[in-house]
C-alpha cells in the first residue's frame, strides 16, 4: 500500500487524541511505523537515513526536532509529558547504503561491511542487508542501536518478519534481545506476529501460527486479507488515505478476535478518521479487559461457519466464550457437548450489546452475519 508517511505535526496531533479519548482506557504507547527512518526523494525512491555508525536516524525534514542529532529525544519528551510512551518499528539489519558510505560499528574500527551478509537482503525492509550475528562486531552494532534509542527515550520496538525455522532468524532476534536487555532502559522487544513465535520476544505476541486461522474466522466473501495480528484496520488506514474494507461487524469481529486471543491492540490507522461505532470498539473497558487481563486464551471450535474462542479472567471470576458467524445469513450458536462441559452455565452479559441473562438464552439470539458476541459468564 502507498502510504504517506507521518511527519512530526501529525505524531504530535495524534498523541493529543491519544491522551484525550484513550489515555483512560489503557492506551499509552504511540509506535512509530518503519517510515520514520526512510525518506522518499522526487522520483520516489526510498532512502534509508543514518548516522556515522549505520544506525536509524529521523528524517529531518518530517521530524525538525531531531536536527542537531538530537534523534527521537525530544518528541519522546513530549509524548511523556502527555502521558504517553513512544515506540519504534525497527527494521532488521544494516542499510545497504551503510555499507557502500564506509560506516563503521559505534566505538569500533570494525566496518559495517564485514557484518552484513552481502547480497541477502534483509526479510522486513527494504534497503537492508541480514547481519552476520556470527561475526565480530554483529552484537555491538545491536547494542549501539538499543543504547542509542534507550538514550532518547524510546520504550518500546517491534520488528517483524522472523522465522522461527530460519537459524539465522532465530539468531539475530536473540542479539536484538540481548542488546535490549543490555540497554539500561526498559525497552519491551515486540516480534510482531508472523509465522511461529520465537525465543527473545514480547510474551504478549500470543496467536503465533494461529495467524492464519484468524484470517479464516474473520475475513470471507471477497475481503482483501488484513494480515497479522499487528494492528486492528478501523477508519482511514493511513492519514488522509483509503478506509479499511470491511462493514462495522466485520471490523467489531476482528477487534473481538484481538481482544480474546491476548493479540496486542493496537491501532493501525489515522485517528481523526475513526467515527462514533469505532471509537466505542476501542474503549469498550471490559472488552479491553478481556485483553489485557485473560488468561489460557485458545480456540474452542470451528464448525461450519461458526468458530469459537474461550479464556478466562485471571482470578477465576469468569470466563470468556467469543462466538463468530462467518456466514452472510444470521446464525444461532450451538455448542458441541464438550463446549458445555468446558464453558457451563450460568449468568452471563454481551460485552458488546450489553445484554444480560443465563448463557443459554443468550445462546437462543442470532448473531448477524459476518458478525460476533463476546460473553462474559460468571463462575462463582
Amino acid at each position: 500500500m502507498n502510504r504517506p508517511p507521518a511527519d512530526e505535526a501529525q505524531v504530535l496531533a495524534t498523541a493529543d487524541l491519544m491522551s484525550a479519548r484513550l489515555s483512560a482506557h489503557g492506551y499509552d504507547l504511540l509506535i512509530l511505523d518503519q517510515d520514520w527512518c526512510v525518506e522518499t526523494d522526487a522520483r520516489g525512491r526510498r532512502r534509508r537515513c543514518f548516522d556515522p555508525h549505520g544506525r536509524p536516524a529521523p528524517v529531518e525534514a518530517r521530524f525538525p526536532s531531531s536536527s542537531g542529532r538530537r534523534g527521537l529525544a525530544p518528541l519522546a519528551a513530549a509524548l511523556r509529558a502527555r502521558g504517553l510512551r513512544l515506540g519504534v518499528h525497527l527494521d532488521r539489519g544494516v542499510p545497504f547504503d551503510a555499507v557502500s558510505a564506509r560506516a563503521t560499528v559505534h566505538r569500533s574500527a570494525i566496518p559495517i561491511a564485514a557484518i552484513a551478509r552481502a547480497g541477502e537482503p534483509a526479510k522486513d525492509g527494504d534497503g537492508m542487508l541480514g547481519v552476520d550475528v556470527l561475526q565480530g562486531g554483529a552484537q555491538d552494532y545491536y547494542d549501539s542501536i538499543f543504547a542509542q534509542l534507550t538514550a532518547w527515550g524510546v520504550d518500546f520496538v517491534r520488528t517483524g518478519g522472523w522465522d522461527a525455522a530460519d537459524l539465522a532468524d532465530r539468531l539475530e532476534l536473540e542479539a536484538m534481545r540481548r542488546a535490549a536487555d543490555a540497554s539500561g532502559g526498559t525497552i519491551t522487544l515486540h516480534t510482531a506476529a508472523g509465522g511461529a513465535p520465537l525465543p527473545g520476544g514480547d510474551s504478549r505476541s500470543r496467536l503465533g501460527d494461529e495467524s492464519d486461522r484468524l484470517r479464516r474466522l474473520c475475513l470471507s466473501g471477497g475481503l482483501s486479507p488484513w494480515g497479522e495480528a499487528n494492528g486492528l484496520p478501523q477508519g482511514l488506514l493511513d492519514i488522509g488515505t483509503s478506509r479499511a474494507d470491511g462493514s462495522k461487524d466485520d471490523i467489531r469481529s476482528l477487534v473481538t478476535l484481538w481482544a480474546i486471543a491476548g493479540a496486542p491492540l493496537v491501532f493501525g490507522g489515522d485517528l481523526n478518521g475513526l467515527d462514533a461505532a469505532d471509537w466505542a470498539l476501542l474503549t469498550n473497558d471490559e472488552v479491553v479487559a478481556v485483553n489485557q487481563m485473560a488468561t489460557a486464551a485458545r480456540p474452542l471450535f470451528e464448525r461450519g461457519v461458526l468458530s469459537a474462542w474461550t479464556s478466562r479472567a485471571a482470578d477465576g471470576s469468569a470466563r470468556h466464550l467469543a462466538i463468530f458467524n462467518r456466514s452472510g445469513d444470521p446464525r444461532v450458536a450451538t455448542l458441541p457437548i464438550y463446549a458445555w462441559v468446558e464453558i457451563g452455565a450460568g449468568w452471563a452479559r454481551d460485552l458488546w450489546s450489553g445484554c444480560a441473562g443465563q448463557l443459554e438464552v443468550l445462546l437462543s439470539r442470532p448473531i448477524p452475519p459476518r458478525s460476533s458476541m463476546l460473553l462474559k459468564i460468571e463462575t462463582r
